[in-house]
């Protein structure tokens, strides 16, 4: 007889999970590099081990000014201001530079990310949780807290640092 255990982990939560971040300035590095700094560090985003596998989506707060812009690569940089700080180590190539305010989107972020990996050893506020649900008529949110997550089916998790 064999006794068979088994932990889905993330795949429970694959394709699931948004965590969404804020440009607090773009600056040019010595090489051209263009760098996106955001309000969020790396660890808030992904484990220390890995890599941001898809790249985030930009939702911007105002329409391009001008032509139709041209799509640029960027480096996305966590607030710690180190090395060990790039969000993508990896161009990103997006339609447009993004300003201070504009909000930059990292999917597929739930699988055990904001429980386990995201650390409060710098002294930093941890991102805000929120549940989102598909209703009859849309969508509802509610604030995610840490004695609500034993309920079953809750395993979409949108997050914020404000």
């Amino acid at each position: 007889m064999i006794e068979l255990w088994l932990e889905p982990g993330k795949s429970l939560v694959d394709h699931a999970g948004l965590t969404l971040a804020s440009v607090e300035f773009v600056k040019e590095a010595p090489d051209g590099s263009v760098l996106v700094n955001l309000d969020i560090s790396r660890d808030k985003i992904c484990p220390a081990d890995q890599e941001v596998m898809l790249d985030p989506v930009l939702i911007y707060r105002s329409p391009p000014r001008g032509g139709a812009g041209h799509r640029a690569g960027v480096f996305f940089a966590g607030n710690l201001c180190l090395e060990r700080d790039m969000i993508c180590t990896h161009p990103t190539f997006i339609d447009r530079i993004p300003e201070p305010g504009d909000i930059v989107a990292f999917i597929n972020t739930a699988g055990y990310q904001m429980d386990l990996s995201a650390s409060a050893a710098l002294m930093q506020r941890q991102p805000a949780r929120a549940v989102i649900r598909g209703t009859a008529s849309g969508f509802a949110a509610r604030a995610d807290t840490d004695d609500q997550h034993e309920e079953a089916g809750q395993c979409s998790t949108a997050t914020s640092p404000s």
